[in-house]
């Protein structure tokens, strides 16, 4: 067999088109378990678009919630100034404070702990990891399911059972808190969705099974980024352009697929 012909035959092919799929946060927000014509009607059209969505050959796996509510629109307003003032304000020493290796980098403050290029490490951005849904998930769960804390699954990842850490600047923590559990709360629309449109193709299915995992659990990870201002544009080997960070050094051969 060929391979470096099947694998030019692979190159120039025609690529598949699939459209992105959208439906509006009022239609996620008022779905409901009555047996109404009209609640059946909407539940059949969004079903629809869960399957162009995930369901199809050429699904792209995407699903836009679009006509956001007002009170996104003032969440978000609030949580990108707080989040440049964070990563551009703060001493060094407050960030180190709240940069957590012991917790793999995943909770608090992460800064050029990523490598995602041969041995370069990625200082385009900063990342901010927090749980929206509490504080301490471990003491939190002990006290819901009444089990001792080594008893508790996933008790020993760091990454997940650490708890919150947060710096003092006025409105942080709220905004965060509250734009991670908007965020949580369209996904469990979207679960909900996905829990019918799999009960109507696999007979069997336990109703509302992913909704349930995710509205029960506590294992919420949220991440903010600051991407640092770029200083513009170098040539890498193959004629494409590379993004070269002000906070980062750049080489021709540095990878560009995520806007370095």
């Amino acid at each position: 067999m060929d391979i470096s012909n099947s694998f030019d035959k692979l190159c120039t092919s025609t690529p598949f088109t699939a459209e992105l799929v959208s439906l509006s946060f009022q239609e996620l927000s008022s779905i409901h378990d009555g047996d109404d014509a009209n609640n059946k009607m909407m539940i059949e059209s969004l079903l629809h678009k869960i399957h162009q969505a995930y369901g199809e050959d050429n699904s792209l796996g995407i699903l836009i919630i679009k006509d956001m509510p007002m009170a996104y629109t003032t969440l978000r307003s609030k949580v990108l100034p707080l989040a440049q003032q964070f990563a551009t304000s703060l001493s060094q020493a407050e960030l180190d404070s709240m940069t957590l290796p012991e917790a793999d980098f995943q909770v608090g403050w992460s800064y050029g702990n990523e490598r995602l290029d041969k041995n370069r490490m990625d200082t385009a951005k900063g990342s901010f990891y927090f749980n929206p849904l509490t504080d301490n998930i471990l003491g939190d769960i002990s006290l819901r399911d009444n089990l001792p804390l080594d008893a508790i699954v996933g008790s020993n990842n760091a990454a997940y059972v650490t708890p919150n850490i947060w710096p003092t600047m006025e409105g942080f923590e709220c905004s965060m808190k509250d734009m991670g559990k908007l965020v949580h709360n369209i996904g469990l629309g979207v679960a909900k969705l996905c829990d019918l449109y799999i009960a109507s193709k696999c007979p069997g299915y336990t109703q509302h099974k992913i909704s349930t995992s995710l509205s029960k659990s506590l294992y919420c990870k949220a991440r903010l980024l600051h991407y640092f201002p770029v200083d513009g544009l170098q040539t890498s080997n193959d004629g494409d352009d590379i993004i070269a960070s002000s906070n980062t050094s750049t080489s021709n051969d540095y990878s560009n697929w995520c806007g370095w």
